[in-house]
């Protein structure tokens, strides 16, 4: 953990198990998603298949870390699944978003059956094994259109972006 201008970061440690058990998720539900037709509508349509399979990887890298940090079990089935909740904290479903940028994006389609709390998790290539929990924000703040402005691919599915300055930083746990 390091501190810059008083926002505490907060890297979780993923030793090599976690990041080969992610990299082998990713893979798993990858083939099973495809045997049953499930197609990932929010990846850009320009990415190639090996872009598609880093973003679905670096999204488990970042349900790991989350699910370390906040104590709770990663949801570690295969079973086809398009959009949801990645775990319950208490009585508060989280979705957590993994981008390699310092930022959260939220696809529009998750406001009709939003999660409770949306978490931030920065994942750049290279650094799988030290992602940093950026914050989180609650649901019906992420979709207040103060806080918020439409990001990515315009005509078909468009993001809600939440500006840095939205998200609740969290406190490094002892």
């Amino acid at each position: 953990m390091s501190n810059i201008d008083g926002y505490e970061q907060v890297f979780i440690y993923l030793n090599p198990e976690e990041v080969a058990f992610c990299k082998s998720l990713s893979e798993r539900i990858d083939a099973e998603n495809k045997k049953a037709g499930v197609i990932d509508k929010f990846s850009a349509i320009k990415e190639t298949p090996e872009s598609k399979k880093a973003m679905m990887f670096r999204g488990f890298i970042g349900e790991m870390a989350f699910s370390k940090y906040a104590g709770v079990p990663m949801d570690k089935t295969t079973k086809p699944r398009g959009g949801g909740h990645d775990m319950m904290v208490g009585f508060l479903s989280v979705d957590v978003k993994t981008s390699v940028w310092r930022g959260l994006a939220i696809q529009k389609d998750k406001k009709a059956r939003p999660s409770d709390i949306y978490v931030a998790v920065s994942c750049p290539p290279g650094r799988e094994h030290s992602p940093e929990i950026l914050g989180c924000v609650a649901a019906e703040f992420a979709f207040d259109p103060r806080n918020r402005k439409e990001e990515g691919p315009q005509d078909e599915n468009p993001f809600y972006l939440i500006e840095n300055k939205h998200i609740t930083h969290l406190k490094r746990r002892s």
